[in-house]
């Protein structure tokens, strides 16, 4: 005997990682000892701080991951650990993007920076 009834299916739905255009535009400067040339007009953020310890602590992650991050202060005194910094925002964006996925989970809420002087 067969049951004639419809089986009820669970469906997940799939969602992309958050894709966000959103550029925040900061007078930055890099701190004491960081290479100024290291921040471009657009620079992914991947981490926010005031405490100096943990900016270090994720710089240097970074690098040993290979990368050359620079850590620049706001205005307001918070540190930003950029990760890649760059003449156009196209780039920016595709590089924001690429971090997004090699580190996934991590840096999904990696934004652009726009520097303005």
């Amino acid at each position: 005997m067969t049951n004639s009834e419809p089986v009820e299916e669970q469906i997940t739905p799939v969602t992309k990682a958050k894709t966000s255009t959103a550029t925040r535009q900061e007078k930055i400067t890099p701190i004491s000892g960081e290479n100024p040339e290291g921040i471009k007009l657009y620079s992914v953020v991947i981490g926010s701080f005031k405490n100096k310890t943990n900016a270090y602590s994720l710089k240097e992650r970074m690098q040993n991951e290979g990368y050359m991050p620079v850590l620049g202060e706001n205005e307001q005194g918070m540190l930003r650990v950029i990760l890649t910094s760059h003449e156009t925002r196209k780039e920016a964006e595709k590089s924001r993007d690429a971090i997004r996925a090699k580190f996934f989970p991590n840096f999904q809420d990696a934004w652009l920076l726009e520097r303005t002087y």
